[in-house]
């Protein structure tokens, strides 16, 4: 008995073997991919390029301004304690150049989308970003930003946008 035990061991033991080797095969190998989060960095200047969200400013703009998408309404956090990941409406600074902006974001990347974000200033004037993207391959998509219906080639790929105030 053990010896029919040490056979069928090793016989486990080499189809095993053979089992991983397959996998070496390139015909075998899976693609995993991982898609990137959907974020919108939004500055906003006035037409001299001054930079309208810094806080301590007398001019900053962001006082009761809001986000809205899809029937959800998001107030603006000026705390800067929040969460590594946070799905909502923050406003950050730049490091590198120190201007101050709006971070909306960490929407699913894999997912198409043909929604609008619709910015509410507190004079009652409103902004419209419009982002489409359509999943076109397993590692690609066609992904289409508008500023109030124009389209911005500042926004590709990862929604980055000036408003002019």
């Amino acid at each position: 008995m053990k010896k029919q035990l040490k056979y069928i061991l090793l016989f486990l033991v080499s189809l095993s073997f053979f089992a991983c080797h397959e996998k070496d095969d390139p015909k075998n190998e899976y693609i995993i991919s991982d898609w990137y989060p959907i974020e919108m960095n939004i500055y906003v200047q006035d037409k001299d390029g001054k930079d309208l969200l810094d806080n301590t400013s007398a001019d900053f703009v962001g006082h009761d301004l809001t986000l809205s998408y899809k029937d959800k309404t998001y107030r603006i956090l000026l705390n800067k304690d929040y969460a590594a990941t946070f799905h909502g409406l923050v406003l950050m600074q730049d490091l590198k150049t120190g201007k101050y902006y709006i971070y909306f974001g960490e929407l699913e990347g894999y997912a198409e989308y043909d929604d609008d974000f619709t910015i509410t200033w507190k004079d009652g004037s409103k902004d419209v970003i419009h982002f489409y993207r359509k999943i076109t391959g397993s590692l690609d998509s066609d992904d289409k930003w508008l500023l109030n219906g124009e389209d911005t080639d500042q926004a590709r790929p990862y929604g980055i946008f000036t408003i002019i105030k």
